[in-house]
């Protein structure tokens, strides 16, 4: 299935103009800061270090219509998502084995050309407790020990826009379905069976 999934995203740029600042605190909406710009490759975090990012995306015209989608590369475990100044949805690298990882998330149902899209993300770094809620009033216990936990941790390379080919994205769904049931249902049950009758008639195509 992956040389399906690689064309399931279909590049539609990036957000320029990128500039950052960071925090140990968390907000729950962007806030006016000491706002500086940010190039890839640009290192970042500590223990409860948060990296707050935002830039433009501009529509370009091939995407007119379309879905269009975030894909964060800034390096955070889980990222905050605003768009246009409201909450859009949440990246989360931390539960990745109940969960799975939330890896895109739409900022434009039907994008209309030249729009300009304002995109922000809170990102974590990683928080000195697991399991510690983010908003929780928290400070380390020595804030001038440069322990290992304080130091960068994380890397940001850019925030990509993608539209996604929804007819091939729900083809790739269906067919890991069919796939996991072939694979784990135990016995020989109707589902299984038909499971792999359509995975045959698939791969005879």
């Amino acid at each position: 299935m992956s040389n399906y999934e690689h064309f399931v995203r279909e590049p539609a740029g990036e957000v320029s103009a990128c500039e950052a600042f960071t925090t140990r605190e968390h907000f729950r909406k962007p806030l006016e800061g000491d706002w500086h710009p940010i190039d890839k490759g640009t290192s970042w975090g500590g223990a409860e270090q948060n990296l707050w990012v935002r830039g433009i995306y501009t529509v370009p015209a091939e995407v007119q219509g379309r879905k269009l989608y975030a894909v964060s590369h800034a390096g955070g475990i889980e990222e905050l998502l605003f768009v246009d100044g409201k909450p859009a949805g949440l990246f989360s690298w931390k539960n990745r084995a109940l969960s799975a990882e939330h890896a895109a998330r739409c900022i434009a149902l039907r994008a209309e050309a030249g729009a300009h899209i304002e995109i922000c993300l809170e990102c974590i770094d990683r928080l000195k407790n697991s399991g510690q809620n983010v908003f929780d009033a928290s400070s380390p216990e020595d804030p001038n020990d440069p322990s290992e936990e304080d130091k960068p941790g994380s890397v940001f390379n850019g925030i990509e826009i993608v539209a996604i080919n929804e007819e091939l994205n729900t083809f790739v769904f269906d067919m890991r379905e069919l796939i996991q049931i072939n694979e784990y249902l135990p016995g020989d049950g109707f589902l299984r069976r038909d499971a792999r009758s359509i995975l045959n008639m698939v791969a005879a195509e």
